[in-house]
């Protein structure tokens, strides 16, 4: 699931800042303003739903259907974890510091940067998630 979903949206971000038309970068950077201001608010429920709208936008921005149907499948089956990361508050803001990074290059179309913020993003959420899953102490 995660090499797939890393895959695809790698992919799916350097043919987003190569195709995506000027209308929709603007409305992944208003969804990115959007959840700027949930973090502002720790509203962490509003701020998941603007993130997961975020990353389908920029793989929707590729122009490629298929990449779009598989990462909707994926993404909806990694959905518990990655909004139980988003619950704590170092994960929180090291995703965000990788969303900004993610719109700045979106914005200068470098699709080299953004496929590779996209990749580590997600590899450093699992990362996480895994690394805080073997810190919990067993329940009985």
């Amino acid at each position: 699931l995660l090499e797939a979903l890393t895959g695809i949206e790698a992919f799916s971000g350097r043919l987003a800042a190569a195709r995506a038309n000027d209308d929709e970068i603007a409305a992944i950077v208003a969804l990115h303003d959007r959840m700027e201001q949930e973090y502002g608010r720790r509203d962490r429920p509003a701020y998941f739903a603007t993130n997961l709208a975020i990353h389908s936008a920029i793989v929707a921005a590729s122009g490629n259907p298929e990449l779009v149907s598989m990462h909707a499948q994926l993404s909806a089956r990694s959905h518990r974890p990655r909004y139980s990361y988003s619950s704590d508050d170092t994960g929180w803001l090291a995703a965000m510091n990788e969303h900004r990074f993610m719109i700045t290059s979106l914005k200068a179309r470098d699709g080299a940067a953004l496929a590779d913020v996209l990749r580590r993003h997600i590899e450093l959420v699992w990362a996480r998630l895994s690394r805080d899953f073997m810190q919990q102490e067993p329940r009985v």
